[in-house]
Parts: C-alpha cells; structure tokens; sequence
C-alpha cells in the first residue's frame, strides 16, 4: 500500500470523524440547520374545496396569481378550503381561507389558516424561541419581521403594501404562482395549486455547509432544543418508593 492512498483514506476518515461529530452533537444541531435551510428554498401547496353555504353552487377557488421577487406581482387568487403546504420550513395541513390580489409592488393579501383544528409544525407556532428572535427589533426590516409564517398580521381582514413582505422580508426572492380553479357543474370541487421558489434562499442553503449564515435564521441550540420536545408531553419521574425501616420493637411473645 503506497503513501498517497494511506494518506487519502486517513483524510476521508477524518472527514467521516468530523462529520459525525457535526451530526451528533446538540440534538443534531447542524443537520437540522442544513435541513431547515433547504426547506426555505420551496413554498409548494396544494388543495381542495367543494360548494357551500356560503359561496352557493360556486365552490370558492378561483384565480391566478404570479410574482417575480416581492417587487412583481400581477393577478387575483382566492380559495377557501381544506389545504396542506410546505411553506418554506413551515408546515401545515388543515383549512384555511387566502386571498391575494397583485399589481407591480403593490400587494394586497389575506391567510388565515386554522390552527386550532389544523396541523402545524414549530416554525407555524407563535412566541417560540425562534419566532421571538426573528421578530426582534435587530432583525426587522423597516418594522417586519425576518421571518413569519404563522401569518398572524395578516389573517384577521385584507393587508397591503408595496411590497408587504406579509411571510417576512427575507423571503422577498419568492417567485412563483399560484393557480385556483372550480368545476361547478358535475364535481362541484374547486382546488389550489401554488409553488414558488426563493433563489436567496439557495445561496443561503449552499453556504450554510461552510458555516455562513448570512440570513442569520439558522437555530441555536436553545431553539434546537425547544424544536426537539416541542409539542412533547414532560417525561414522568418515577414514583419513589419509601420502605419504611423494619420495627425493632421487641413483643412480649418474643421475650
């Protein structure tokens, strides 16, 4: 066995060593980064909605929208019904009603997704570690947060803004488009089509494997904690059992 292969496989071992010691320490701290970095690049969702009381024999999905970054948008979207999305590394499956109307920067736009009934993951709950650090003045943009995705300034009626950075201003790459339409007539569904993709978010993804993070969203490990037993019933400490100590008193059958 010459040098150069000893040396070779002597490099891949370290470089197996360290990248163990990445992947197990703090919870997976790094992989779940890288995880959640990947994640962000996509808003991709789906779903499905019949007629109903309230919008009668026309079930509630109707329109298209499209954007190019946050400064383009061109179109009129709404659907009300049952969907489940990736909204970057936000996740959530339930019902929900949303409406976005766009014309160049100007945006006008309402979501509101029901968590009560609903599903969704930590990065969709209000006031954890994470969101509270993303909602912090150092990381606000002109008084928006860095990332929101429970969308809780936007749910209650219709918002606008030019642009208005309604899931946080560092997702303002998010290019795509979103597709509702119904058939009243035979199915009487409707159903809503959406996928966009953030090229900053790429960047940050592929530069994270080095360490950098620009965006600075990545978890520290107070956050990587609390995301670990998030939603997790407390562990139950075991009963201790007291054993009282044996009686020495003597009886008089003993004496």
């Amino acid at each position: 066995m010459t040098v150069s292969m000893l040396t070779r496989r002597s490099t891949m071992f370290l470089l197996v060593l360290a990248m163990a010691g990445l992947f197990s320490t703090g919870c997976c701290k790094y992989a779940h980064n890288r995880v959640f970095d990947a994640m962000d690049i996509l808003e991709i969702g789906g779903g499905v909605t019949a007629e109903n009381p309230v919008s009668g024999m026309i079930p509630p999905a109707m329109g298209v929208h499209a954007q190019v970054t946050e400064f383009l948008n061109i179109g009129a979207v709404h659907f009300t019904g049952y969907s489940a999305e990736m909204d970057g590394r936000g996740l959530f499956a339930g019902f929900e009603s949303r409406t976005r109307i766009g014309c160049l920067p100007l945006q006008v736009v309402r979501i509101d997704q029901d968590y009560e009934f609903g599903w969704e993951n930590y990065f969709k709950k209000v006031d954890t570690k994470w969101d509270i650090r993303m909602h912090d003045t150092s990381m606000r943009f002109k008084n928006t947060a860095a990332k929101e995705l429970n969308y809780r300034s936007v749910n209650d009626w219709l918002r606008h803004g030019s642009p208005l950075f309604y899931r946080g201003w560092q997702y303002w790459g998010n290019t795509g488009v979103e597709l509702a339409f119904c058939e009243p007539f035979l199915t009487h569904w409707g159903f809503d089509f959406r996928l966009l993709v953030d090229p900053s978010e790429m960047s940050d993804f592929l530069l994270g494997w080095v360490f950098i993070d620009f965006k600075h969203d990545d978890m520290n490990q107070a956050e990587i904690d609390e995301h670990c037993t998030y939603g997790k019933p407390p562990k139950k400490e075991k009963d201790s059992v007291v054993v009282a100590p044996a009686s020495t008193t003597v009886t008089e059958e003993q004496k």
